[in-house]
């Protein structure tokens, strides 16, 4: 018979009611002002006094193969280029040891914060070849009962600029990969990118998630009529992935990262880019920390910070999530895997300052992320699974305020984590 734990005394998100959720097993089996001891007879009864309640948080954008870098690959003018150089020299002395000890702590980390649900895109070329690959997925399989991870196959370096790449992809995918990547930000044909990524999640019938977009230093002003009639910058390559998709009539999910370029178009062009952006129903998903940590740094006044508008795009019906990308490595030796940390940052970075804007940030690392993720019965509600966590605050403003921190963290209706008894972490039992 099911295990019976209930949690007393909680708020569901933003809500002045106090609840009871019972779990049953793996489940929410009933949320409840009432609470009948006699009914329920549960085996563990833990009251929150009031705290807040929210489903798991959900790193939607990550690169656990990259992860603790930065202690041994050192980017001292903080650039993009020396990022990628760095790091592309210092593949050639990674073993897969290596790429699962850093990632293995940075998931142990990220589960202490209550993210359950990671996606991450793992480099593949010749250099690299599948370490991170089979790195991640021997992850994946360790630690299933406690996180659910995406595995993205990700060409830093490009496709056809480095010969063997795609076949690496497809090797990747029949491992067992859940999506495939691109990078349209290194390549200088976007089109024959695009349609190596189609033809590849189309074969597998996966979903797409492509970093787009980066560069702000491209000229945007630059513009030409489509066969829609309107114009479109010709350097921004989301427009040429969300077209392909559209005339492929792709049916599976697009989520394009980062989409920086965006913020540096006119407001009348941008209209046009946001429609089709609407249009082909892709997923923007917004990076501000290592945006506003990498960017502007030639800018002698007037300092850009590259981050994709996010009001504008959503205000336009285009779905939008975010996450902290790269996690103390070359490209942010900052990056923290807490979702709290990484949603002030995004609140700040996009202007979110309004009650309505506040509860938006914590949808888009949560339940809205949860839908790019196609992820199933998942959010706080009865016969969800018993996905969540309990902070420590009684509202989404103080939760950000006080950057709250989380005290109790539940996965598949099990208690994993309880920060406040310091206690020892049962994946690590």
């Amino acid at each position: 018979m099911d295990e019976i734990s209930v949690i007393r005394n909680a708020r569901i998100g933003n809500t002045r009611e106090l609840v009871n959720v019972v779990i049953l097993g793996r489940y929410i089996d009933t949320i409840t002002a009432d609470f009948n001891l006699e009914k329920y007879r549960p085996k563990q009864i833990i009251d929150v006094q009031g705290k807040m309640l929210l489903p798991s948080f959900i790193n939607c954008h990550t690169h656990l193969d990259k992860a603790g870098l930065a202690g041994k690959v050192r980017n001292l003018s903080g650039t993009i280029n020396e990022a990628r150089k760095k790091v592309l020299e210092a593949k050639k002395g990674i073993s897969k040891n290596e790429i699962s000890e850093r990632a293995e702590k940075i998931i142990q980390d990220s589960l202490q914060w209550g993210v359950t649900i990671i996606r991450t895109h793992v480099d593949i070329d010749p250099i690299l070849g599948l370490k991170g690959v089979e790195a991640l997925l021997e992850l994946k399989d360790r630690y299933k009962d406690f996180l659910d991870l995406q595995i993205v196959t990700f060409p830093q370096e490009g496709i056809s600029e480095v010969p063997g790449t795609y076949a690496l992809m497809q090797e990747a995918m029949e491992m067992g990969c859940d999506l495939v990547g691109g990078h349209l930000s290194v390549v200088k044909d976007y089109l024959e990118h695009t349609r190596k990524i189609y033809d590849l999640a189309e074969k597998y019938d996966k979903d797409i998630d492509v970093h787009a977009d980066y560069d702000i230093d491209r000229d945007y002003e630059r513009v030409s009529t489509h066969g829609d009639g309107l114009a479109y910058p010709d350097e921004l390559s989301s427009v040429v992935l969300c077209e392909e998709g559209l005339r492929r009539e792709f049916r599976n999910k697009i989520s394009i990262s980062h989409l920086c370029g965006l913020d540096s178009v006119v407001p009348d062009i941008a209209k046009n880019v946001i429609e089709l952006l609407k249009k082909s129903k892709a997923t923007v998903i917004a990076l501000p920390p290592n945006n506003i940590y990498m960017h502007g740094r030639s800018d002698g006044y007037r300092i850009r910070r590259g981050v994709t508008p996010v009001k504008k795009l959503l205000k336009g019906g285009v779905e939008v999530i975010f996450g902290p990308d790269n996690l103390h490595d070359p490209f942010n030796p900052l990056g923290n895997p807490n979702m709290v940390h990484n949603a002030v940052l995004t609140s700040y970075a996009s202007h979110m300052s309004s009650e309505e804007d506040m509860q938006k940030v914590m949808d888009m690392c949560t339940v809205d992320a949860a839908k790019t993720l196609r992820l199933e019965k998942y959010g706080l509600k009865e016969g969800c699974l018993a996905d969540f966590v309990v902070l420590d605050c009684t509202g989404i403003e103080e939760l950000l305020a006080r950057e709250a921190t989380v005290t109790h963290v539940f996965k598949r209706g099990r208690l994993i984590a309880n920060n406040t008894l310091k206690q020892e972490r049962l994946w690590a039992l």
